[in-house]
C-alpha cells in the first residue's frame, strides 16, 4: 500500500499548493477519493486473505462498540438524517483482537446505513446471555437494527459469499470478512430481513470472566 500513499500524499500536495481552476481542483478530489477507495480495497483483500493475524487479548466489548459507534457517528458513512439508538450492557469482556472487531461493527452499522440513503434509525444492542457452548458458559449477544429496504429471501443466503454484492461500487468482500472474523473468535453471526421491513444482524461471541 506504499505507492497508494505516497500518490495520495502527492495529490494533495499539488492541490493545496498549486493555484488550480475549479475544474482541476474538482479533477484533484476526484483522484482522491479513488486512491482512497483503492487504498480500502487493499485493506479488504487483506482482511479476508489473513483474518487470523494479529494478537488476541482481553477486550472490553462493551467500550469498542461505544467507541466504534462514535467514530461511526461522526463519519461520512453515516448520514446527518440516520438516527443512533442504543442499549449497551456494561463489561462484557471477550479475548479477541480489538482492531479486527472494530471491522466487524463497522461493516455491519455501514451497511444499516447504506440501506436508508433518505434516513431512519439504527438501533444497536448489546447484553449477556447463557450459551449452550462447552468453551463458554455465557455469550455476548449484539443485534444491528435497522429500519431500510430489507434483504431479499432468494438472496440473503448470499450475503457471507465473498464477492457477493447487490451495489455497484461494492468490493462484495464486507460481509465476507465479518463472517470470517467472527469465526475465528469462535461466534456466530445472523441474519433477520424481511423487504422493505429491515434487517437485524446478530452477533454472537463467547464472554471470559471479567476478572481473568
Amino acid at each position: 500500500r506504499n505507492p497508494l500513499t505516497s500518490l495520495s500524499g502527492s495529490i494533495q500536495v499539488l492541490k493545496d499548493e498549486t493555484n488550480l481552476n475549479d475544474e482541476n481542483r474538482k479533477l484533484m478530489d476526484i483522484a482522491l477519493k479513488e486512491t482512497q477507495r483503492l487504498n480500502n480495497l487493499i485493506t479488504d483483500f487483506l482482511l479476508f486473505a489473513q483474518p487470523e493475524r494479529g494478537v488476541k487479548k482481553k477486550i472490553n466489548l462493551s467500550l469498542l462498540i461505544e467507541e466504534t459507534l462514535d467514530i461511526f457517528i461522526h463519519s461520512p458513512e453515516c448520514q446527518e438524517n440516520i438516527q443512533i439508538l442504543k442499549s449497551i450492557s456494561r463489561n462484557l469482556f471477550i479475548e479477541g483482537n480489538s482492531e479486527h472487531l472494530k471491522q466487524v461493527f463497522w461493516n455491519i452499522l455501514k451497511n444499516a446505513a447504506q440501506a436508508q440513503p433518505e434516513g431512519g434509525f439504527i438501533q444497536v444492542k448489546a447484553q449477556k446471555e447463557n450459551s449452550t457452548k462447552n468453551y463458554s458458559p455465557l455469550r455476548a449477544k449484539i443485534i444491528v437494527k435497522d429500519g431500510g429496504c430489507g434483504i431479499p429471501r432468494e438472496i440473503q443466503r448470499k450475503i457471507f459469499d465473498p464477492f457477493f454484492t447487490t451495489r455497484e461500487s461494492g468490493s462484495g468482500l464486507g460481509l465476507a470478512i465479518t463472517y470470517r472474523i467472527i469465526e475465528s473468535h469462535r461466534g456466530e453471526i445472523n441474519v433477520i430481513s424481511q423487504e422493505n421491513a429491515g434487517t437485524e444482524m446478530i452477533v454472537y461471541l463467547p464472554l471470559i470472566s471479567d476478572k481473568s
